[in-house]
């Protein structure tokens, strides 16, 4: 019999260490060696032996936690050689705790005593790494920044940035495992990380300096946004994500979720959004025929607002029996919907479709979802008898819409935008100005300003200094309009829009009625001769403005006169307005505005209409006396001699001198010496010395 046996674990390579561990599965066996010896002494006769094999958390446990009984090993020389697990596999879950005692029976023979396994059986820890999927892994976001430490010495990584070679680290891990053909070599080259198998890319998240502190502090968290290594696959399954790593390193998994459409308010706490309730509508009331199978159709062009959410229809109407009525609303593909067709008495018919009308036919609802941007025309038939005239009208009907825009957002509270705003460029009025776009402003380059919507036109900011000699405006009306808050004065003009060189300065009235004014002709009398006198045609008609005196902000300083040509320029209005005071320093007495014409084809004819008178009650001789007259000057008399009989003096002459600006003749008994004559306003006519006649002033816009 066997006296006794030797037991004697040999440790033997399992696998464990092939060049990719990643790749090869770790067995869940293990082989030993032992010896038998006879009772007597020697090694056991050679044959066949039944032998049982326990495992022991400790040596003097009751119960082993795995045993491989009855057993065949075959005994050669007293040696034998067997593979723990080859019949009951073993377990590498039952590995735990990092101890294990193995015990040996032979046949009936008593068990021999337990003797402690070493570091090999615990490999089969391995197993459970395996079985994770690499989208397990931990990222650098979770590694102790210093644990990278005692790879870096001083200017390590500054060598690897430029030859990308891992020598450069000092200690630097062995990475040949990952290696594939050629790939280290690439790096040496590149710098590149995914030249390496399965090695992340980092080269996109460095930054300046960054690297320089990685090689003080061998720290990832000194790269710009280090990635997340972990790689999902396929290891959550279709259409969920990895939300989370357990403690035992298996996967947490969710459902994968994007924010929706109308999602804006739910991210923004409801600051933010991008759906409105907009109204495209005609407020226009049009009659309605009695008695008319063709009836009356009325039209609404709807912008592109955005996809719909819901889209209503509403109308109010009267007519002498509504139950005669009949309503369709085409969309824009041309699909008819009957809202309503003979449906209930009364004489005024005030509702929303479908809700609460519900249409006839045709469901409005189909619009949902869509982009409801289109003409869409609604047709109104009286089948009634009345009068065949007119019965009733549709006072008002609108398309009601509320969308999901594509088109604009909406901040419900203050937007601070730290990064800059720009307003929208545009060379044109490319969104129409109406109320609901009150407030919508776009900024053009080629004019260099800003345009608001007032609720029915832009107004126009603009974002040079205008009026300058450098940046003339066309008139004062044109400046008034780029910037409103223009005062009144002196500026720089240029009505056919040349350009600086043929530029002029006038005086600008930005403040009576309404402001925009172009001061064009004056008279300020003072007991001199007639300030616009001895005027030949060509300069009458193309003289910039010809100035005496001091040109300033006071009206009575300065005469000017502009020749006819320019005015057209500078009254795109085409309004004119002559305006009179009794006398040096005295208030304005008559002021008479009107629209006007100059036919430069008929020698500038002047006509006037949509006259107002401003302050006083007399009309300006200008207007009851010489409208429809052609200017003369003392070279092209269309009066035949008053504007030479008057000291030379240009003006559109019936009897000679009434109501001219520049008063009568230099006769010094007549005493029309050099102010300006309103008829019907005393006294008409000042002294022989100047003393008594008044001041004159005549503006366009």
């Amino acid at each position: 019999m066997v006296k006794r046996a030797y037991l004697h674990v040999f440790l033997m390579s399992l696998g464990c260490f092939l060049a990719s561990p990643a790749t090869a599965a770790t067995p869940a066996t293990l082989q030993i060696e032992g010896a038998l010896l006879a009772t007597g002494g020697g090694p056991a006769a050679d044959g066949d032996y039944t032998l049982a094999f326990k495992l022991f958390k400790k040596a003097d446990d009751a119960q082993p936690f795995w045993q491989e009984p009855g057993v065949t090993v075959t005994v050669s020389g007293g040696q034998f050689a067997y593979v723990l697990g080859a019949k009951v596999p073993l377990a590498a879950s039952a590995l735990v705790g990092g101890e294990a005692w193995l015990s040996v029976q032979v046949g009936s023979d008593p068990a021999l005593p337990a003797k402690p396994m070493h570091s090999v059986p615990f490999s089969l820890r391995a197993a459970l790494a395996d079985g994770l999927d690499c989208s397990g892994c931990v990222g650098v976001g979770q590694i102790d920044p210093q644990a990278l430490a005692p790879f870096a010495k001083a200017a390590d990584l500054a060598k690897v940035a430029t030859s990308g070679a891992y020598a450069d680290l000092s200690g630097a891990p062995d990475l040949s495992g990952f290696a594939k053909t050629g790939s280290l070599a690439a790096v040496a080259l590149t710098g590149g990380y995914a030249d390496l198998e399965g090695g992340p890319d980092l080269t996109a998240f460095a930054k300046q300096s960054d690297l320089a502190k990685v090689a003080t502090s061998g720290a990832y968290g000194d790269l710009a946004d280090p990635p997340v290594l972990a790689k999902v696959g396929t290891a959550c399954g279709t259409g969920l994500v990895v939300t989370g790593l357990a403690a035992d390193g298996s996967l947490q998994c969710g459902q994968a979720t994007t924010l929706p459409a109308d999602g804006l308010d739910d991210v923004s706490n409801g600051m933010l959004t991008n759906q409105f309730k907009d109204v495209a509508g005609s407020t226009k009331a049009f009659a309605i025929p009695d008695n008319n199978p063709v009836g009356v159709s009325d039209q609404i062009d709807v912008p592109d607002l955005g996809t719909a959410q819901q889209l209503t229809i509403t109308l109010s109407l009267v007519n002498s029996d509504i139950s005669k009525i009949k309503l369709v609303v085409y969309d824009p593909t041309g699909a008819p919907f009957t809202l309503y067709d003979k449906g209930s008495k009364g004489t005024d018919l005030k509702t929303t479709f479908p809700d609460p009308t519900k249409t006839v036919s045709g469901d409005l609802t189909s619009w949902v979802g869509k982009n409801p941007k289109g003409k869409w025309s609604l047709t109104v038939i009286d089948t009634g008898f009345l009068n065949n005239a007119n019965d009733g009208q549709v006072l008002s009907w609108s398309i009601d819409v509320s969308t999901l825009s594509n088109q604009k957002t909406e901040s419900k509270g203050v937007l601070l935008v730290s990064g800059g705003f720009r307003l929208p460029l545009a060379s044109a009025k490319n969104i129409p100005c109406n109320a609901a776009n009150f407030g919508f402003m776009y900024g053009d380059p080629a004019t260099k300003a800003v345009y608001i919507c007032n609720g029915t036109d832009y107004t126009q900011i603009s974002l040079v200094v205008p009026g300058t000699k450098e940046n003339p405006a066309l008139s004062c009306k044109d400046l008034l309009t780029k910037q409103s808050t223009t005062k009144t004065g002196v500026y720089w003009l240029d009505p056919d829009g040349a350009g600086a060189g043929v530029a002029f300065q006038a005086y600008c009235d930005m403040t009576t009625d309404g402001g925009g004014w172009t001061l064009v002709w004056s008279n300020t009398r003072g007991g001199s001769g007639k300030p616009t006198t001895s005027m030949p045609w060509a300069k009458a008609i193309d003289t910039a403005p010809l100035f005496t005196g001091t040109l300033g902000d006071n009206l009575e300083a300065f005469t000017v006169y502009t020749g006819l040509k320019h005015w057209a320029g500078l009254s795109p209005t085409k309004q004119l307005r002559y305006s009179w005071a009794n006398d040096n320093g005295s208030a304005i007495d008559q002021s008479y505005r009107c629209t006007y014409d100059l036919n430069a084809a008929a020698s500038y004819t002047l006509s006037f209409s949509a006259c107002s008178q401003l302050i006083g009650s007399a009309v300006p001789g200008l207007v009851s006396y010489h409208s429809g007259r052609a200017f003369s000057t003392y070279n092209n008399d269309s009066s035949g001699s008053c504007a030479s009989t008057y000291s030379a003096t240009p003006w559109w002459y019936g009897g000679c001198w009434d109501g001219s600006i520049n008063g009568g003749g230099e006769n010094t008994g007549g005493g029309y010496f050099n102010g300006a004559y309103w008829m019907g306003s005393t006294p008409a006519w000042g002294n022989d010395n100047g003393q008594g006649a008044g001041n004159g002033w005549i503006f366009v816009r």
